[in-house]
């Protein structure tokens, strides 16, 4: 559920300066990205010197430093302490590796064979996927391609308004919780969801939950987008997965310094083991 948010990522930090055969290597949560185990590999695809689209690749790497063996420490209050955070990075420039880039990354791991391996098998991903895009722009041409990629994406976005036409308006809300703040004792802290329908708009609402805590379970922006649409998809199943589902969903955090909205530099990488499950356990209670 963030790829399109790390591509946007990887656009923001080089501005009319990406290329054909430049990759990119990013896991920062705090720019799209979920926690720093997910590395995102991101290659342009360009047809006729345009750039058309983008190959990504998300694999969960088995340590990325920090603190702990697997990079998990569930006593981290800032990211400092869970790992290497790689804001977007330009690890192949026009084709050639930059070896320097690539050494520093995988030797601030605990695993940096396994990791190379990883980099490089990511990489050759998106290149086939790059192959296919270009193999298609071969047959069909590049008007024809670059049309289909948006009929795709608007479908999905019609079908899902349409599915939510058919349902009655109002404003559901419900409230699942992490156990408790580890700084603050006993007392829960709460992941509060709010569900609008007004016509075929669809919205959620997270405005109500409870501020970050001094653990690991924190979600940022991406991480928490990517539990909603989990949760979501689960209930229309015949809607595509790409750019169209996103845009018929309107989603309301609330401000930086939340429990679903943390802000660097606060730890986050345990995120799927709390607020991602917290949503979309609260999903399922509001859409059953």
């Amino acid at each position: 559920g963030t790829h399109h948010l790390v591509c946007q990522s990887v656009l923001e930090h080089f501005p009319d300066d990406i290329h054909p055969g430049d990759v990119f290597v990013t896991n920062d949560p705090y720019n799209g990205g979920t926690h720093f185990n997910d590395v995102r590999v991101l290659r342009p695809i360009f047809a006729d010197d345009t750039l058309i689209a983008w190959a990504t690749a998300n694999g969960h790497w088995s340590d990325v430093g920090g603190m702990v063996p697997g990079s998990f420490d569930v006593k981290a209050r800032e990211h400092f302490g869970e790992g290497l955070r790689i804001p977007p990075l330009r690890v192949w420039s026009r084709g050639v590796l930059q070896r320097d880039v690539a050494r520093f990354i995988v030797g601030n791991t605990r695993a940096p064979q396994d990791n190379a391996s990883d980099l490089n098998a990511q990489a050759e991903a998106t290149r086939v996927c790059e192959r296919e895009v270009l193999r298609l722009v071969g047959r069909y041409s590049r008007e024809v391609v670059t049309r289909a990629f948006e009929e795709v994406i608007s479908h999905a976005t019609g079908l899902l308004r349409a599915r939510v036409a058919e349902l009655p308006d109002g404003t559901w809300t419900t409230t699942d919780f992490l156990d408790s703040d580890p700084a603050l004792g006993e007392g829960m802290v709460p992941v509060q969801v709010s569900l609008t329908i007004e016509g075929s708009r669809l919205k959620y609402d997270l405005s109500g939950s409870g501020p970050a805590v001094s653990t690991f379970m924190n979600s940022t922006y991406g991480a928490t987008l990517s539990g909603l649409l989990a949760g979501t998809k689960h209930f229309f199943p015949e809607v595509p997965v790409n750019a169209g589902l996103y845009r018929a969903i309107d989603v309301e955090l609330g401000p930086p310094g939340t429990v679903v909205n943390a802000s660097w530099p606060t730890a986050v990488s345990g995120f799927v083991s709390g607020v991602f499950e917290k949503l979309v356990n609260a999903l399922f209670e509001l859409w059953s």
